[in-house]
């Protein structure tokens, strides 16, 4: 008989002590545990993507270029709840961006995307910068973008660069989307 009444309470503490830990120290592996954000695309600037460069020598031809447009991105991982925030650099929250897209929206222009993968690893409660390819040169040599060399009679052609990022959390697999959108204006501007 006093066995028995010790097991139960015991059985009873030991149920208690599990459902408490589990509502303050784990966290839903369905859903993830920080909110990741685009902080910033370009340093918040349009993209001004050039279609031709002179080069650093402007009266040698040798060194003229349809350059790439690379230009920074900067993401911020905050916890979802501050009551049980991971500190930075230890186990759980980090997220990483794996991949990511840019799509092109201009007017009487059907430019080609541009993506790649990637690997940014940002902590939980920190942000991290990486440099990506914009726009390649290749869709710089094809119409309309060509007929703005030199002035073309074009002059600029404005549009929207659409991106989408991928990225998953280290310790969940837990995958997100991030999608954002900004002003791009294609000419040939000066060289200095």
């Amino acid at each position: 008989m006093v066995l028995r009444h010790w097991v139960k309470p015991a059985g009873l503490t030991v149920a208690l002590a599990l459902a408490v830990l589990g509502l303050i120290g784990c966290s839903d592996e369905d859903r993830l545990r920080s909110s990741v954000l685009l902080e910033s695309i370009n340093q918040g600037e349009p993209i001004l993507s050039d279609v031709f460069s002179l080069g650093r020598d402007i009266e040698d031809p040798r060194d003229d270029t349809v350059p790439e447009d690379v230009i920074s991105v900067v993401f911020r991982n905050t916890p979802l709840d501050p009551a049980l925030a991971p500190e930075p650099n230890k186990p759980f929250g980090d997220v990483v961006i794996t991949k990511y897209l840019v799509e092109f929206d201009v007017p009487d222009a059907d430019l080609a995307s541009v993506g790649g993968g990637m690997y940014l690893k940002i902590s939980t409660g920190q942000t991290a910068e990486a440099l990506i390819i914009a726009m390649r040169s290749g869709p710089k040599m094809l119409p309309p973008l060509v007929q703005l060399i030199g002035g073309g009679g074009l002059g600029e052609i404005s549009g929207v660069a659409n991106f989408t990022f991928w990225g998953k959390e280290l310790q969940t697999d837990e995958p997100f989307v991030i999608r954002a959108s900004l002003l791009c204006n294609f000419a040939d501007f000066a060289d200095e």
